[in-house]
């Protein structure tokens, strides 16, 4: 797989542009972007949700200038959309199912799912693959999901749901799938009812699917929170912050701390740079101040006079991840601008990502890696873990440069380092 990112902003461009091969239905999509569809409202609850399955093909529309918010979806088209989203595994399991047809573009994924136990059929030898799924289908599905990917499932199983009016409607083969779906707010009901018999829409699917795919991306990455982005990556949200010289931290809440609207958490040192003054170069999280709050990751450059006021210089937001089809790591004019790389290294990634990190750069020479910041990942055949880190030239005068590496890890457990491009200050 080739792709490289740089990172937008004077930092570098870091965006992409990958698709997720995640869909409802085999069918080739026109275009993946929710403006064509006629009946979507941008002031509707779902918007967002459906946004998101669009353009990370988890939904398409039911026509090109449709979307359909209050159709429905079959039970084949979500056991379709799961078995993508577990990287399409091998099916060595026999169709047990005799409404499910060789050869539909369903069955690989409903045999890969019984035999998974995430779904069972009516129990007479039928699936139903064109049934519109109902609520209750819809939450035992995506808690047997989470169980055959051995993700935790005993956080949300405890959840009290007595306060629905209607929760003795619950069928008892769908209770505790209830409590994990609404513990976890993948699933929540409306006017105190969760109408575990009614049909489930498409809106209420996009919304399901969305915060399902958030959640598994979470546990994917253990249990480090994610932000989805365009073409199937996610931002990391949660940094631990690394440690970062009093001066430069005391620089940046001073020019920071009485900000409104917009909250700057530093999970990085960059670097600095001496003018008349100092400037300090900082990898942060940008959190909005508002009711619905929303998480990116921005530079952000203080400036500091040499009377000791501080000031913000600049923010460049690293909003999206650009493919680059040949980028190489150049040493040349590191120190352009004079600025000098910051060696801290941030506290320990995920345990997934630093085996997959060591692993990939174990045995390399010339070049030390070490990683500052896990920035995102994508999930592939495998996942993609975008890796802020310092690189070191082992030579007789070593030479420090930021850089993103992209490592690569396989579903067998490998991993290997696919690109490496420059982050400039």
């Amino acid at each position: 797989m080739k792709f490289f990112i740089r990172i937008i902003s004077v930092v570098l461009a870091l965006c992409l542009m990958l698709s997720a091969t995640l869909c409802v239905s085999a069918a080739e999509k026109s275009t993946n972007t929710i403006d064509r569809f006629i009946d979507i409202n941008k002031s509707a609850w779902y918007f967002d949700s459906v946004r998101f399955c669009v353009e990370n093909n988890l939904m398409d529309g039911v026509s090109n200038s449709s979307f359909a918010p209050e159709g429905t979806a079959t039970r084949a088209q979500i056991v379709t959309v799961l078995y993508r989203m577990a990287g399409e595994p091998e099916v060595k399991n026999d169709n047990i199912f005799s409404d499910v047809p060789s050869g539909s573009y369903y069955e690989k994924a409903v045999v890969w799912a019984a035999g998974k136990g995430i779904v069972s059929g009516y129990g007479n030898g039928k699936f139903g693959p064109d049934d519109p799924i109902i609520r209750e289908e819809l939450a035992v599905i995506m808690h047997r999901y989470a169980i055959c990917k051995e993700y935790d499932v005993s956080i949300g199983e405890s959840t009290n749901i007595l306060d629905y009016d209607d929760v003795f409607d619950i069928s008892s083969w769908a209770v505790s799938a209830f409590q994990w779906t609404c513990g976890t707010g993948i699933m929540s009901g409306c006017d105190m009812m969760l109408r575990p018999h009614d049909t489930a829409t498409r809106a209420e699917i996009a919304s399901v699917l969305k915060k399902a795919y958030t959640e598994f991306e979470k546990m994917d990455n253990g249990g480090v929170n994610v932000r989805p982005i365009a073409g199937g990556w996610s931002i990391n949200t949660e940094f631990t912050l690394a440690e970062i010289p009093q001066s430069a931290a005391a620089a940046f809440t001073a020019a920071t701390e009485n900000l409104l609207g917009m909250k700057y958490t530093p999970v990085a040192y960059l670097g600095i740079q001496v003018v008349a003054g100092r400037n300090y170069a900082f990898l942060c999280t940008s959190t909005s101040v508002t009711a619905k709050p929303e998480t990116g990751l921005c530079v952000v450059v203080v400036y500091q006079s040499l009377s000791g006021e501080s000031s913000i210089l600049r923010i460049n937001e690293i909003n999206s991840m650009v493919i680059a089809d040949e980028t190489e790591l150049n040493f040349s004019g590191v120190k352009a601008g004079g600025w000098n790389v910051s060696s801290a290294v941030a506290s320990p990634l995920p345990a997934a990502v630093q085996k997959a990190f060591d692993t990939a750069t174990g045995e390399l020479v010339g070049v030390g890696y070490k990683p500052v910041a896990y920035l995102a990942s994508q999930v592939v055949a495998g996942i993609n873990y975008a890796v802020l880190c310092t690189a070191t030239t082992v030579t007789a005068e070593p030479v420090t440069v930021p850089a993103l590496v992209i490592v690569y890890a396989t579903p067998d457990g490998s991993a290997k380092l696919t690109h490496i491009a420059p982050f400039t200050i």
